[in-house]
């Protein structure tokens, strides 16, 4: 059968760039540890001043000089000072609790966004915004906005998206007591207080205060979203995953990963393929695990298929060795908070499937600083130059492929040097991820086409850490 392809293709991938900006390469958290990733591996820091929690967040300038961090109620300057009027911020000291977003066009503001649940003391539940400008004071800042509501009922959980135009964010909050996703745009014209509502999975229960703490996290290339609960309905919580428009800032449900357990936190591999979940017992009768799902093939039952514990924790007193966040950092390596350590827990290949993806517990020295159960929430920038979602295929001519239509396989011929452990990646209409196979040896390549239904899908051929190369399309009967 033959059929147009929908102009929802151009909507599918937002390109991970090969230079990616070096905002991000610089965290502080836990009790006064840091580390730097300007160095391979990490270089440890001592001089941070983030004393505790789980809430933190940091950004660098394109270059990766450090420009700010805080904590849920203190902004700290490059010099380790508390910045001018950067205190009483009034934050949620819940894992995923704010984040910092530039303002764009305008090189010298950022906004940090909070979200403060039911249950939080000093401040009125809800979605709200600080502004730091860093013209201020020689350079050093100045949050010369503080604490401005958005929305006066969320969950504790906020996340920041780039737009897919390259330029733009979408800072994203969720509703508390419905099913709402609320989205606001950040353009160079300012913030846009009035959100893009989208109305998908679960809703956000009001049983108890405990119900308002969640997690969410989005992919690498911005087009999926997944969200945890700690808890639901009294009991155990669950984890769930969305599709996300990066260009309308719209959510629309996916699946069911997981349910009845206790999910603190997660995070999505370079290539999207897999997703890493911690879950955070504290319960002598129980284990606390860092888990793995592969998420390639959007099917309840696959995804649970594929479930692997990479590593069970043991309880000690006061849950301490449990698991925090994890979180990607800019040498494309996860780490792992753990509760009260002197080190942080690494996927070194976060990549690959099962036991392969090399998670060592404790492998990442802190030089005697203590974490918590946060790591630092942080927009997951790509190069500017390299930003919107693809339109076209690439610009080597594009990948040949044939025949069209397809009935049995498909052949693929590219124009262009395939880097070492590069990957198919198959998308639907609708922006899912289907399937990913890997290139072997040097082409023409016979694509596995077997499960698909017939329609027209993007082939996208991707590095091992996400990068688009190429894209094309192809037409199954």
């Amino acid at each position: 059968m033959r059929r147009i392809c929908s102009a929802l293709w151009i909507a599918l991938l937002m390109c991970h760039s090969l230079t990616a900006q070096q905002r991000n390469f610089i965290w502080y958290f836990g009790s006064y540890a840091g580390l730097d990733f300007h160095t391979d591996p990490p270089t440890i820091l001592l001089d941070g001043r983030y004393s505790g929690g789980s809430a933190c967040g940091s950004i660098c300038d394109t270059s990766g000089a450090l420009l700010f961090y805080n904590e849920p109620d203190t902004i700290y300057t490059a010099q380790h000072d508390t910045m001018t009027w950067g205190t009483d911020l009034y934050g949620d000291p819940v894992s995923s609790s704010g984040i910092v977003v530039p303002w764009p066009d305008h090189p010298f503001v950022y906004y940090i966004f909070m979200a403060k649940g039911p249950g939080s003391p000093d401040y009125d539940p809800g979605a709200f915004y600080h502004r730091v400008d860093m013209s201020y004071f020689g350079g050093s800042g100045a949050c010369v906005q503080k604490a401005v509501p958005l929305h006066d009922s969320v969950v504790t959980m906020v996340t920041a998206i780039p737009h897919g135009n390259g330029t733009d964010y979408w800072a994203l909050f969720h509703e508390w007591g419905s099913d709402k996703f609320l989205a606001f745009l950040v353009g160079a014209n300012g913030l846009v207080t009035t959100p893009v509502i989208s109305s998908a999975g679960e809703i956000h229960h009001l049983v108890s205060a405990t119900e308002g703490v969640g997690f969410m996290r989005p992919s690498s290339d911005g087009t999926q979203l997944a969200v945890c609960k700690y808890r639901n309905l009294g009991g155990p919580g669950y984890l769930d995953l969305f599709a996300f428009d990066p260009w309308t800032g719209a959510v629309s449900y996916r699946t069911r990963v997981e349910s009845e357990q206790k999910f603190f936190a997660l995070e999505f591999s370079p290539n999207g393929q897999f997703l890493y979940a911690t879950i955070f017992n504290c319960d002598i009768a129980l284990t606390n695990d860092i888990v793995q799902y592969d998420i390639s093939v959007i099917d309840s039952a696959a995804i649970a298929a594929s479930r692997t514990v990479l590593y069970a924790a043991t309880y000690q007193t006061n849950c301490d060795g449990s698991f925090g966040v994890p979180a990607l950092a800019p040498d494309n390596k996860i780490y792992v908070a753990i509760r009260w350590s002197t080190s942080l827990g690494v996927v070194n290949e976060p990549d690959l499937p099962g036991v392969a993806c090399d998670f060592q517990y404790n492998a990442q020295s802190l030089g005697g600083r203590i974490n918590n159960l946060g790591l630092p929430n942080q927009v997951k920038f790509r190069d500017s130059t390299n930003t919107a979602i693809a339109e076209t295929h690439g610009g080597s001519g594009g990948p040949i492929l044939w025949p069209i239509p397809a009935t049995t396989e498909v052949m693929l011929k590219l124009s262009i040097a395939v880097p070492k452990n590069a990957r198919v990646r198959w998308i639907d209409e609708l922006g899912r991820v289907l399937r990913v196979e890997e290139l072997r040896g040097n082409g023409p390549w016979r694509l596995d086409r077997a499960g698909l239904a017939a329609g027209c899908y993007t082939v996208a051929i991707i590095t091992h850490d996400g990068a688009v190369i190429d894209t094309g399309r192809v037409i199954l009967e």
